[in-house]
């Protein structure tokens, strides 16, 4: 079963979609809880008349894809109350809330403290700790993709931009055509190993956009210990 990645502009909207060629009957249609798009179609079916199909859904499509990520539980860290425990790049940490006229996040290495004026208001709580977040993610994620892009500069790719999104069911994705990888918010609960993984696995992309045979010996290659790394990033 072959697998392709394409996209296609609605509405001054990018829409990114998988294609999986394989024996259907028809253009088959699907999006994740994650709002990524799954479609499959046969060998011979040409990609502009999949690229239209999919054009004439768009409205339905656009619709279900903020559906499904408006349903994303919007919960990064429990409820975010005093002692609530939050994993941080690997590591359990113990919440403190701290009263402050100005919002703030600092740890140490037993507690995360969360100094906001907004005691009460978990939303806000979970907003001022996202934001810390993402800060922190792109400092993480760009220093991975640094290190890991030292492995694969040799096989004549551009070094690629990168985006933090909040997805449920990946940890990553690669946009070859724009240069450009999707990394997910969740990995910043994971070991920066882990990170290492999910980064380089896109970055293989870039070379082979597929999960051949040549896809996994060339990851293979360069991080011998994927697997494991692969292993302990799915039982987070």
């Amino acid at each position: 079963m072959k697998c392709e990645k394409h996209s296609i502009k609605y509405e001054n909207k990018i829409i990114e979609y998988t294609l999986y060629r394989k024996k259907v009957k028809n253009i088959n249609l699907r999006i994740k809880r994650d709002g990524s798009v799954f479609v499959s179609a046969k060998h011979n079916v040409p990609i502009d008349y999949i690229n239209k199909f999919l054009e004439s859904k768009g409205n339905w499509i656009i619709k279900n894809i903020e559906f499904f990520i408006n349903k994303q539980d919007a919960n990064i860290e429990n409820n975010f109350e005093e002692n609530d425990e939050i994993i941080y790049l690997g590591n359990e940490y113990i919440l403190k809330i701290i009263p402050s006229k100005e919002d703030n996040i600092v740890y140490d290495s037993r507690y995360i403290y969360l100094h906001t004026k907004y005691i009460e208001e978990g939303n806000k709580k979970k907003e001022i700790y996202e934001e810390w977040l993402r800060k922190r993610a792109k400092e993480v994620f760009s220093k991975s993709l640094d290190k890991m892009y030292l492995l694969i500069e040799n096989y004549e790719v551009e070094k690629p931009d990168f985006s933090i999104r909040k997805m449920k069911s990946t940890w990553g994705s690669c946009m070859k055509y724009k240069n450009k990888i999707n990394l997910n918010l969740y990995l910043m609960k994971t070991e920066e190993t882990c990170i290492d993984y999910v980064v380089l696995h896109e970055l293989v992309h870039l070379v082979h956009f597929n999960h051949s045979k040549d896809f996994y010996d060339l990851l293979d290659d360069l991080m011998p210990d994927w697997k494991e790394r692969k292993r302990i990033l799915n039982s987070k």
